[in-house]
C-alpha cells in the first residue's frame, strides 16, 4: 500500500520549481549560443584588417568603418547587412592607368587605410580625402552620400607631376635647325624618373634608352634630310610623361641670295632692288648657273606685293629651272625644265614641267586665289629623281612624276616667253640646294 500511496502523491511545490528552473537554464543556454553565433558571424563578415600586400599596418580601424585594404575583392552583398540602415562604401586610390597606388585614405578626416578600402557604414554623407604620395598630385576630396543597401564607389586618381622632364637640344630649346652631316647632343634633366627612352622618325640617336633620374646626354646623327619628329618618354611613380619636338635637318645650300641691294646671280635685263629688301623685274631676269646638272635639288624663295588679278591679265614665269642654260622658253627648251606661272585671274598659278624637251611638257592649274596676299609667301620647287613638286607656304600643290629630271640653271623674274606682270612680285631670300 505505501508504494501505491507514494506513487499517487501530488508533487510538492519545490519539486515543480526545480523542474522549471532546469528548463529556464537550458533555454538561456541555447539563446546564448545563438547570440554568440550571430555576433561571431557578423564579426567575421564585417571586420577587416588594415594591411597591404607584404606590409602590416598597426593603425587601429576607426569606428564606424569596417572593411579591408589591399587587393580588391568582391563587394559584400547588401543582403548580408541586418538592416538597410547601412550601405557599402568602396574607396580606391589609383594612378592614371588604373593601378592601385599605396596612398593614404581618409573618411571624415579619419585614416582608414592605404590604396583600397571597402566596408559597411551607416547611411549618410561622408567626406573622402586622400593623402600625399611622392611624385604625384594629390586628388581633391569628394563628398558622397551612402544609401541604405547600396554600394557607393569613390576613386581618387593620382596624376604624375608634369615637371619630370626638361628637354634641351644642344643648349637651344627645340625645335631647331641643323645642317646635314653634323652630330649634335640632345640633353635633358629628369626628376622622379625610373627609366627613359628616345625615338626618332628620321635619324638615329645613341643611346636610345636608359634608367634613373638626373642629367641625360645622347648623340643625334644628322644623316637624313627633312623634319624629324623626336619623342622622349620618361616613366616613374606609375606614370608616363612624354615630350615631342621637331629637329629640322637642312640640305647643303649651294646658293643663298638675300637680294638685299645686290645679287650673287647674273642680272640680265631691267630690274630694281626694293627699299625694304628684295628685287623685282622690269622685263629682266636673274640667272643662277650651278655649273652642272643635279637630279635632286630645290629652289626656295619669298615673293610679296602681288595678288591674282580680278580678270585676264599679263602672265609671267617668275620662277623657272632649265637643264640647258640660255634657252629659257617652255616652247623650245631642250632637256628638262619647269615654270611657275602667275597672272591669269581664274586661278593664281599654273605648274609646267617637262622631262625631255617641250614636246613632253605637262601643265596643271594649282592653288587658290584667296591664299595669295600681298604679304610674303614661300614658293618652293623640288625635283628628286623624276618627281617634281610645287610647294606654296609648305603645302604641296602638285607633283609631276617623270622617268628623268635634271636642272642646272635657275631663273627668277621672267623667262623668254612672257614679260613681268604689273605690278611685278618682289622676290627675296633665294636659296638653291641639293637634296
Amino acid at each position: 500500500m505505501r508504494e501505491d500511496q507514494d506513487s499517487n502523491k501530488i508533487p510538492s511545490a519545490s519539486g515543480i520549481n526545480g523542474f522549471r528552473s532546469a528548463q529556464k537554464i537550458g533555454f538561456l543556454l541555447g539563446l546564448s549560443i545563438i547570440i554568440f553565433g550571430i555576433i561571431s558571424f557578423n564579426f567575421i563578415l564585417f571586420s577587416g584588417c588594415n594591411e597591404g600586400p607584404g606590409e602590416e599596418d598597426l593603425t587601429p580601424t576607426p569606428t564606424p568603418w569596417q572593411g579591408t585594404t589591399g587587393t580588391p575583392s568582391p563587394s559584400p552583398s547588401p543582403s548580408a547587412t541586418p538592416y538597410y540602415e547601412y550601405g557599402i562604401l568602396s574607396v580606391m586610390a589609383t594612378d592614371q592607368e588604373g593601378a592601385i597606388v599605396w596612398a593614404p585614405i581618409y573618411v571624415d578626416d579619419i585614416f582608414v587605410g592605404y590604396g583600397y578600402r571597402i566596408g559597411t557604414v551607416p547611411i549618410g554623407t561622408y567626406t573622402i580625402s586622400f593623402g600625399p604620395l611622392d611624385g604625384y598630385a594629390t586628388p581633391a576630396e569628394q563628398v558622397i552620400a551612402v544609401v541604405g543597401g547600396q554600394q557607393t564607389d569613390v576613386v581618387g586618381i593620382y596624376i604624375i607631376n608634369s615637371s619630370i622632364l626638361n628637354v634641351m637640344v644642344a643648349g637651344i630649346v627645340p625645335p631647331t635647325s641643323i645642317p646635314q652631316g653634323m652630330n649634335i647632343p640632345i640633353e635633358w634633366d629628369l626628376d622622379n624618373a625610373e627609366s627613359w627612352e628616345i625615338e626618332s622618325s628620321l635619324n638615329p640617336v645613341s643611346p636610345a634608352s636608359g634608367f634613373g633620374s638626373g642629367h641625360v646626354y645622347v648623340t643625334y646623327d644628322c644623316n637624313n634630310v627633312g623634319i624629324d619628329s623626336v619623342t622622349i618618354t620618361a616613366k616613374g611613380g606609375g606614370g608616363t610623361y612624354t615630350s615631342t619636338f621637331n629637329v629640322i635637318v637642312n640640305v647643303p645650300v649651294l646658293i643663298d641670295d638675300l637680294l638685299n641691294s645686290s645679287t650673287v646671280g647674273s642680272q640680265n635685263g631691267a630690274g630694281q632692288f626694293a627699299l625694304n629688301g628684295g628685287w623685282y623685274s622690269e622685263g629682266g631676269r636673274i640667272e643662277y648657273d650651278l655649273g652642272s646638272t643635279i637630279s635632286r635639288g630645290f629652289i626656295e624663295l619669298k615673293m610679296r606685293g602681288w595678288v591674282p588679278p580680278a580678270g585676264f591679265a599679263l602672265k609671267s614665269h617668275p620662277i623657272s629651272g632649265y637643264e640647258v642654260p640660255g634657252s629659257y622658253s617652255h616652247h623650245t627648251a631642250p632637256g628638262s625644265f619647269f615654270n611657275w606661272r602667275i597672272g591669269l585671274g581664274y586661278h593664281p598659278f599654273k605648274a609646267l614641267a617637262a622631262p625631255q624637251g617641250a614636246s613632253t611638257r605637262e601643265e596643271e592649274r594649282i592653288g587658290n586665289d584667296e591664299d595669295v596676299t600681298i604679304d610674303k609667301h614661300i614658293y618652293r620647287v623640288e625635283w628628286d629623281n623624276g618627281a617634281v613638286k610645287f610647294i606654296f607656304d609648305g603645302e604641296v600643290l602638285h607633283t609631276f612624276t617623270f622617268y628623268r629630271f635634271h636642272i642646272r640653271a635657275l631663273v627668277i623674274g621672267t623667262c623668254h616667253d612672257y614679260p613681268a606682270t604689273v605690278p611685278p612680285p618682289i622676290i627675296s631670300e633665294v636659296r638653291i640646294g641639293s637634296l
